[in-house]
């Protein structure tokens, strides 16, 4: 996809997802997008300005002007971003459709189901129950496997960002949010979910080793949440005023 076409492609999903907070934000391939953006345009004071003026507004037109403007900086000369967003704009590519099934064995180009033996590619099983279980736990353990893989290597780039927000960056980012949140209905809360978001993406990158466990684990299980006070004041009582009460027992968060 060429550089203006995918730029034109990951503004307006992102400006879509904005418009839709309430309902919950994208899903699928968008979901990447947007949380690709979003972990990128975090890293700057900029972006960060940016996402928070199309989370706001997200259909004013000098909103998105902003934010292709900060993301089109972003793009250049980094292909290995611009490679990421292509890849998730493009989606996962189609499922393999078999060549036929035949008693839940499914079978590809150079496999046979005969009535004695299962021949896959060079390999040759006796056609007994027996032999199918295996086959079938086999596929399960496997598929395990590389769901864990996945998972894992997730995992390693997630936490690979570099840690460089300090506590007071932290503490002036969510501190606005709280007065715009506190004693109000679920429908403002859903209305600034982008601005938590933000703050949450911040505080996994915090220098201080605490405050980005924290929010690794406020990433986890409060990012979509209809009323995120207590994780908010949470961050907010650490970073601004080292009170680690509301952080401390938390379970390990990767």
């Amino acid at each position: 996809m060429e550089s203006d076409g995918l730029l034109s492609t990951v503004v307006e999903i992102v400006t879509k997802a904005s418009d839709s907070a309430a309902t919950g934000m994208a899903s699928g391939a968008a979901a990447i997008v947007v949380d690709l953006v979003r972990r990128r345009l975090t890293r700057s004071p900029e972006g960060r300005t940016a996402l928070a003026q199309v989370d706001e507004s997200p259909q004013e037109p000098a909103s998105v002007d902003s934010l292709r403007s900060v993301l089109a900086r972003e793009l250049e000369g980094d292909d290995a971003f611009r490679a990421q967003l292509t890849a998730a704009v493009a989606g996962p590519p189609p499922a393999h459709q078999p060549s036929s099934i035949a008693h839940s064995v499914v079978l590809g180009s150079g496999n046979k189901l005969g009535r004695s033996q299962i021949s896959l590619g060079p390999l040759t099983i006796n056609n007994t129950r027996a032999a199918r279980t295996s086959l079938l736990v086999s596929a399960v353990v496997l598929a395990a496997l590389l769901s864990f893989v996945g998972y894992m290597l997730a995992d390693t780039f997630s936490s690979g960002e570099s840690a460089d927000v300090s506590n007071q960056e932290i503490c002036n980012q969510a501190t606005p949010l709280r007065a715009q949140v506190a004693d109000t209905d679920t429908a403002t809360y859903a209305a600034h979910i982008g601005e938590w978001r933000n703050v949450v993406d911040l505080t996994m990158r915090a220098s201080d080793a605490r405050l980005a466990r924290y929010g690794r684990f406020a990433d986890q299980h409060y990012r979509n949440l209809g009323n995120y006070y207590i994780p908010l004041s949470n961050i907010i009582d650490y970073s601004c005023g080292g009170d680690a009460s509301g952080i401390t027992d938390i379970p390990a968060a990767r």
